[in-house]
């Protein structure tokens, strides 16, 4: 009897509930989130460039402000072209590669900027009334390499500007301007096939 009243009463005893299941662990998914946070929080590659150009610029040695100067004067006798009149590290290797344009797309980026795209306008048609006068392109930029570099970066730009819908006529213009009267096709022509492909 004693065996058969312990077997009813496991018939008829309630079950036994599961353990609850633990909880998921939710650091992985902070971390997820954390980490979207902090790269939609971060500034691009292009505008950590426009603010390395900015910087440059507005340094207290060879600021825009002399590069300005210089060109009004009719003679760059110092060292900013890097970040005033930018090379293409696809076309040419400069001693300041960390002020080369990355892509021809960061020339846009560079036009539409609200101060950078006028201060290349700016010392870009000073250059071009000193060569319409007739000063030589040799003795306005300081040297014959950086005619080229002149040539180089007009032809990017121009590029750049043109590919735009609607393309930025003004900035079209100058950086045309400017080529026409280096009257030096060969300097830029590499800098041009290198900006339309990226800009294709």
């Amino acid at each position: 009897r004693d065996e058969q009243r312990t077997t009813t009463t496991l018939r008829h005893a309630a079950p036994t509930p599961a353990p609850a299941a633990a909880p998921k662990p939710q650091g992985k998914i902070s971390h997820v989130t954390s980490r979207r946070e902090t790269a939609a929080a971060a500034p691009s590659a292009c505008d950590a460039f426009l603010a390395a150009i900015i910087k440059a610029q507005d340094s207290s040695h060879a600021s825009f402000a002399a590069a300005l100067r210089e060109i009004n004067a009719g003679r760059k006798s110092s060292h900013w072209i890097w970040y005033v009149w930018p090379s293409h590290k696809e076309v040419r290797r400069t001693s300041r590669p960390e002020y080369a344009l990355p892509h021809s797309s960061f020339a846009v980026a560079w036009l539409r900027h609200p101060v950078l795209g006028h201060r290349l306008l700016e010392i870009t048609s000073s250059a071009c009334k000193h060569l319409e006068s007739g000063l030589a392109a040799r003795t306005l930029f300081g040297s014959a390499v950086d005619v080229d570099k002149f040539a180089e970066c007009m032809a990017v730009f121009l590029v750049a500007a043109e590919h735009q819908q609607p393309p930025l006529e003004e900035s079209a213009a100058i950086c045309r301007k400017a080529l026409l009267l280096l009257d030096r096709p060969g300097a830029h022509e590499g800098a041009h096939e290198v900006a339309t492909r990226e800009m294709a």
